[in-house]
């Protein structure tokens, strides 16, 4: 698969997927699919924790090319890819989540926490994309999840910010 370079890196995949194991995630949700890539990630780690996968993703032609990529990838059993707005869709959702990851629109990180919060089961984890290399965007999200959650950025691939919901 041709990826992007905004894409998450090959590291950054393998993160997500050990972070879902130790957790034992089985229901996640991924907010900004792209072509797949990170989904992925996502999949295996499901598959061995006997999960499944919420994806969404603005754009038609890369929700239909990660489809593609999944059932090349033989994932797609496990991967409900909602294409359309993120926080439209975001708002109707009812389902709990264990794990998250937010790759959206940097804007509305903070947005996208704050519709979910109340999807999110206790010890939820936050994985969100590009907290360096988009600090300016993703600032009021990061002062969020610090003063309220045990957070952590990572300094590797554009930045991960690692949040634990403990509530």
């Amino acid at each position: 698969m041709k990826r992007k370079p905004y894409f998450i890196s090959e590291e950054t995949g393998k993160l997500l997927e050990r972070l879902i194991l130790i957790t034992s995630s089985r229901s996640i949700l991924e907010i900004g699919t792209g072509d797949g890539y990170s989904t992925i990630f996502l999949a295996k780690a499901a598959k061995k924790t006997g999960g499944k996968i919420i994806t969404i993703e603005p754009e038609k032609e890369s929700a239909q090319r990660a489809l593609k990529n999944l059932k090349q990838a033989r994932l797609n059993k496990l991967v409900e890819i909602k294409q359309g707005n993120s926080l439209e869709i975001l708002k109707t959702m009812d389902k709990k989540f264990d794990f998250v990851f937010i790759d959206g629109m940097k804007r509305d990180y903070l947005n996208y926490l704050k519709t979910i919060r109340k999807n999110l089961n206790k010890n939820c984890v936050i994985a969100a994309h590009n907290v360096i290399s988009h600090k300016e965007k993703v600032q009021d999200y990061l002062n969020f999840v610090k003063k309220n959650f045990c957070s952590c950025t990572l300094p590797f691939d554009r930045g991960i910010e690692i949040t634990i919901i403990n509530r």
